[in-house]
């Protein structure tokens, strides 16, 4: 309706169909071919009717051109009988034509003369009958747009009435929806049930980005703890991948868990490490003539950190310095 209010050669998108999401988007494009085949259908019928009022003021052009031919040759036929009537009147005054002839010319004059009357009045009701026409066309060229403009006025009369509504269905269409905060593979998927429940903070799936840096959860003794520490280098072997000469990895220690952690099923005690390695490390593993590993989520390996420096005596005394020191503490 705008496109045919302002003229436009076919209808323009709004601007609100750009952010349509993906399933919204074959709607809004069937929604627009409709609205250009309704805006073509609608100058066609505005055309035929056009055409039609053209022809009629065209036929009411001819006649008026007919007419206009026809007073030519009334005008032509008035002149030769007014000379033949003078001529006749003299003859007759001088004895040589009857009366009677002089009566019938002059009634032929007197009819040419009314017949120029009628004439010019059917080219003058011609005139008029195009200047109608044209009004027609005028007339319903304006009520043609009225109707468009109130049709207009009302779509957006419903339409400021839709959006909020859309808005809140929108709204609670999103709040059945779960979305993570990136793409990735799922690795840990906790429902299984089609139409099942999940309780508020419930864990519903684990999901690995797929272009995240490589993170290594690891695993540290407490009583290696106290020598490990944030920003520390660590070596990363790949041991799930045993028939390959993978190089060692470089990476770094990111975060300690403040806390000791128990593991359910031998109940042996360990701190919580992340260990990142750069993506120029991971570049190392492509070799020539080899398929890279593919690493995903799971999957084990052997960080090795570098404690505090000892020398071969304390590393050999250390033992049994601790041995002392607990012999000591129970006496």
């Amino acid at each position: 309706m705008v496109a045919e209010r302002d003229g436009l050669a076919e209808p323009v998108a709004p601007v609100a169909f750009a952010g349509l999401p993906a399933e919204d988007q074959k709607l809004a494009e069937e929604a627009m071919g409709l609205e250009r085949r309704q805006l073509a259908a609608q100058r066609a019928a505005l055309a035929s009717r056009r055409g039609v009022l053209g022809e009629r003021a065209s036929q009411l052009a001819e006649q008026i051109n007919g007419y206009n031919r026809q007073l030519a040759a009334n005008r032509e036929q008035q002149r030769l009988i007014g000379e033949e009537l003078d001529g006749m009147r003299k003859l007759a005054a001088q004895g040589y034509a009857p009366l009677t002839r002089v009566r019938a010319l002059e009634r032929a004059a007197a009819d040419l003369v009314g017949t120029d009357g009628a004439y010019r009045a059917q080219a003058a009701s011609a005139r008029e009958g195009i200047g109608e026409t044209r009004m027609q066309a005028l007339q319903g060229d304006r009520a043609h747009m009225d109707e468009v403009i109130a049709d207009l006025r009302q779509s957006e009369i419903e339409l400021n009435d839709l959006k909020p509504r859309l808005a809140a269905a929108r709204d609670q269409l999103s709040r059945g929806m779960v979305r993570a905060p990136a793409s990735g593979q799922v690795v840990g998927l906790k429902v299984f049930t089609v139409g099942g429940v999940a309780a508020p903070g419930d864990v519903l799936m684990e999901i690995v980005p797929q272009r995240a840096p490589l993170v290594i959860e690891a695993r540290v003794s407490p009583n290696d703890a106290d020598d490990v520490h944030v920003g520390q280098a660590a070596d990363v072997r790949l041991t799930a991948f045993h028939d390959r000469h993978l190089p060692l990895l470089q990476g770094k220690v990111t975060k300690l868990s403040a806390d000791g952690f128990t593991d359910d099923k031998t109940g042996a005690r360990y701190f919580r490490a992340e260990v990142a390695v750069p993506p120029e490390e991971l570049a190392a593993l492509k070799q020539p003539g080899r398929e890279p590993p593919a690493l995903k989520a799971g999957l084990p390996v052997e960080v090795v950190a570098p404690l505090r420096k000892r020398t071969a005596l304390q590393y050999l005394l250390e033992p049994l310095q601790q041995r002392l020191f607990r012999s000591f503490r129970e006496q």
